[in-house]
């Protein structure tokens, strides 16, 4: 009876070695095969859940849609098989001399944020593991190099990275903040210019007013005023109209005076 017992446990024993053995591993991305497509264990050591895993290649403006199954999370501890197709990004280095085979991945964690690790070496590996530094908020891979066996971690590079996009954004912000100053300033000296044009346009109307009604009142003593004429022979500084008023007058009284006398007599 204990001997069966024995033989019954190490059978159960058995079945579930073999049952593990036989489970397959979840996978990121379509299972593949082909000259073309890198396999490649992923395992995530961030601490966090990933519940979304996109690649973008030197063929591609856009990332991929979320490579992990409907509904499905990457779990922190977890590994799976990542399979990615490289015939795109290998063409479109071929047909371009300027360009080369890269590859990036984005995570999305579970409290919505993004990272981005860039230049893959997917031919370059064949397990990796994603980390995160939580001093500076990056995350990176580390993985053994097919090429001379040596351990490699990406985590100064993306450190580098990230201080040279930070550094960028502020450059670009204090640009955008003095162009800024810039235009008010301009904008400012404009509306200055404009009301000072405004005023010299109107001192300049007061004055040809001015001048008009100064001209006005010239026209009339001369034509129709005779004080105004008085005003203006006397301002002329000609005497010579008021002598020879008052001479005529003498004159005329003279000649009337012997007529008169012609007449008595």
């Amino acid at each position: 009876m204990k001997r069966k017992l024995i033989l019954a446990t190490g059978l159960l024993i058995a079945m579930l070695l073999f049952a593990g053995c036989g489970a397959e591993q979840k996978t990121i991305g379509e299972k593949a095969e082909g000259e073309h497509i890198y396999q490649v264990n992923v395992t995530n050591d961030t601490e966090k859940v990933i519940t979304k895993v996109q690649v973008k290649d030197n063929s591609m403006k856009d990332y991929s849609d979320n490579m992990l199954k409907k509904d499905e999370t990457f779990a922190a501890g977890e590994t799976r098989t990542m399979y990615v197709d490289s015939e795109a990004a290998k063409a479109a280095a071929k047909n371009n001399s300027k360009t080369k085979e890269s590859y990036q991945i984005k995570v999305t964690f579970d409290d919505k944020s993004e990272k981005t690790l860039s230049d893959v070496p997917f031919s370059d590996m064949k397990a990796c593991i994603i980390k995160w530094d939580k001093d500076n908020k990056v995350a990176y891979l580390t993985y053994e190099s097919e090429k001379d066996g040596k351990s490699v971690s990406t985590k100064e590079a993306e450190i580098k990275r990230k201080k040279d996009a930070e550094k960028k954004a502020a450059e670009k912000k204090a640009a955008e903040k003095q162009a800024a100053e810039q235009k008010k300033t301009q904008e400012s000296q404009a509306a200055q210019a404009s009301n000072a044009g405004s005023g010299d346009a109107g001192t300049q109307q007061e004055n040809s007013a001015a001048y008009d009604n100064s001209g006005t009142s010239y026209s009339e003593g001369t034509s129709g005023d005779y004080s105004g004429g008085a005003a203006q022979s006397a301002d002329s500084g000609s005497s010579a109209p008021a002598a020879g008023g008052a001479s005529s007058g003498q004159a005329t009284a003279s000649s009337g005076g012997c007529v008169n006398g012609g007449l008595m007599n």
